[in-house]
């Protein structure tokens, strides 16, 4: 298996804000300069984390809150994940540009890659995870 490496970036809403959380429609520009970035690099057993960037430690214990979600929806085990996951941070929690949701869909990214969903459900996943 290859590594996996997925970047996602934070949001900005322009329209729209409250009527998204409705389930409404809203105009979202991505913030190329708050990324989040994970790296998957396969190995034979064992799951590790690394964390990097200047928001990458904020991120610990959210990572492993969905990871831990992420393997209960699926049916899977740590074990299943054996490698390594490496988190760079550029994006920061609690600041209201996406940061939980840019870590869904990375994670929802590592989950196709990993052949456990298709590409058409990263989305639902993602969001459920959120």
């Amino acid at each position: 298996m290859q590594p996996l490496s997925v970047t996602t970036y934070g949001k900005w809403i322009l329209a729209g804000e409250h009527t998204v959380l409705r389930g409404g429609p809203a105009l979202v520009f991505p913030v190329r300069s708050k990324s989040f970035h994970l790296n998957y690099l396969p190995a034979e057993k064992g799951l590790k984390l690394k964390f990097s960037g200047p928001y990458g430690e904020d991120f610990k214990l959210l990572v492993w809150g969905v990871l831990e979600q992420a393997l209960e929806v699926s049916g899977k085990k740590r074990v299943d994940l054996p490698g390594q996951l490496e988190i760079d941070s550029q994006l920061p929690l609690g600041a209201g540009l996406g940061a939980s949701a840019a870590l869904c869909v990375a994670i929802g990214r590592l989950w196709q890659y990993m052949g456990w969903i298709s590409e058409r459900e990263v989305y639902e996943f993602s969001r459920d995870l959120e």
